[in-house]
């Protein structure tokens, strides 16, 4: 759901303010390098049954000020856009997009809302730092595996699958 949320509130904020957003796995939506919102997932199932999932989505819309030690690594809708976002407006079409997506895996469609991901990726063909635990990784981002892992090509040759982590890009010398 993680990955359908994502994609549904980069193409959200694409209709409604003609931003171009990208996904920073794994649940990190970016403008320019800058996060823009965050997507939390908490399921409850066995191997036969789901009992609930629950979606939450953060959304810095219409916020213009944020604490100087943040600055340089968020921004708003309202910044980026230059002009106050209709919260409404971005909902809607969250909603219908989230929709739309839903359906599609709905029917064992799991390889169409990957394609999309990864054409919204920014972390794919990037060097990263994963923080898993205690352990810092680096390497390449090389792809996304079926169950949404990420996958690193380490400097040592190596591919690491990363179920989950904290991804920081790293910058380009």
């Amino acid at each position: 759901m993680t990955f359908i949320s994502a994609i549904a509130l980069v193409e959200a904020i694409e209709q409604t303010l003609g931003l171009q957003a990208k996904i920073k796995w794994p649940n990190d939506v970016m403008i320019d390098g800058k996060k823009t919102a965050g997507i939390l997932t908490e399921i409850k199932a066995e191997m036969e049954r789901i009992y609930y999932i629950v979606v939450g989505i953060g959304i810095n819309a219409n916020n213009t000020r944020f604490p100087k030690a943040l600055r340089a690594n968020v921004t708003s809708l309202a910044l980026e856009a230059g002009r106050d976002v209709s919260r409404i407006q971005l909902v809607q079409a969250l909603l219908h997009n989230f929709e739309r997506w839903y359906q599609i895996t709905k029917q064992n469609d799991i390889e169409h809302p990957f394609e999309r991901w990864r054409a919204y990726s920014c972390t794919l063909g990037n060097r990263v730092h994963v923080n898993v635990g205690e352990e810092t990784l680096e390497g390449l981002a090389i792809r996304l595996g079926a169950n949404g892992s990420l996958y690193l090509l380490l400097d040592s040759g190596q591919e690491q699958e990363i179920l989950a982590g904290d991804v920081t890009m790293v910058a380009s010398v």
